[in-house]
């Protein structure tokens, strides 16, 4: 039970690594674009979503 709180805290270290990483592989097109070109990436997804630009759902 000592070195359980090791494995607890690596647990959760490992975790928060793996977030950003996750959601890159989700959003491969558009992970870098939302930072750098709103405007860009409005359009990408209205592009997607098949709806004009000013009707896009950022969800």
């Amino acid at each position: 039970m000592e070195n359980l709180q090791y494995v607890g805290v690596a647990a959760v270290v490992i975790l928060l690594l793996a977030i950003p990483q996750i959601l890159y592989q989700r959003n491969k097109d558009t992970y870098f674009v939302i930072a750098e070109d709103f405007d860009k990436y409005k359009e990408i997804l209205a592009k997607k979503q098949g709806v004009p630009v000013d009707q896009v759902v950022i969800d």
